[in-house]
């Protein structure tokens, strides 16, 4: 791999959780909405997953 390969940054938000009593940074918490998939609106999995939530 060559080196001078940069990747692009990740996208982050500022969300914070509290685990245990533990305030925990969770910036990645946007990858687990699965509301923003790219679906159509009628697909199975679409409805499934909104129904599940």
């Amino acid at each position: 791999m060559n080196n001078d390969e940069n990747y692009p940054e990740s996208r982050k938000d500022g969300t914070f959780e509290e685990i245990f009593g533990v305030t925990v940074e969770d910036q990645y918490r946007w990858l687990e909405d699965f509301t923003r998939l790219n679906l159509p609106l009628g697909s199975k999995i679409r409805t499934n997953l909104l129904k599940n939530t």
